[in-house]
């Protein structure tokens, strides 16, 4: 498993997150991108369109294990942290009501790309 950095949050959610963000919801970055959460409880996740991050913690932190789009944020992170026999996933959420479709694809590839040349660099080592 290669390792992107999670790191607490340097800038402000986008406006569709705001309203999810409280002091029981903190915000993360994955990527450069803010994602509320990280939940081990799927209930406190709304049922709404978004990216849905699945998150490990191996003990340095957490690491970014999956990242998609789905239709429903919480029904979907109910499903992958079922799958979670050891305690150790968690899932963060970011919400895009109001985002074209072309935008939220941007993000993930962005992420992605980012989770991509993090996987080259701890490759050549």
């Amino acid at each position: 498993m290669q390792h992107l950095v999670i790191e607490r949050p340097v800038m402000q959610l986008p406006s569709n997150n705001v309203a999810e963000r409280t002091e029981e919801n903190p915000s993360i970055l994955v990527g450069n991108y803010e994602f509320v959460g990280p939940f081990e409880d799927c209930d406190e996740i709304a049922e709404e369109e978004g990216l849905l991050a699945i998150l490990i913690d191996d003990g340095r932190g957490l690491e970014l294990v999956d990242l998609y789009e789905t239709a429903n944020l919480q029904q979907a992170a109910c499903t992958e942290l079922a799958k979670d026999d050891k305690d150790r996933l968690s899932a963060a959420v970011h919400y895009t009501a109001g985002l074209a479709p072309d935008e939220i694809e941007s993000v993930k590839n962005e992420i992605l790309a980012e989770l991509d040349s993090s996987q080259e660099v701890t490759s050549d080592q």
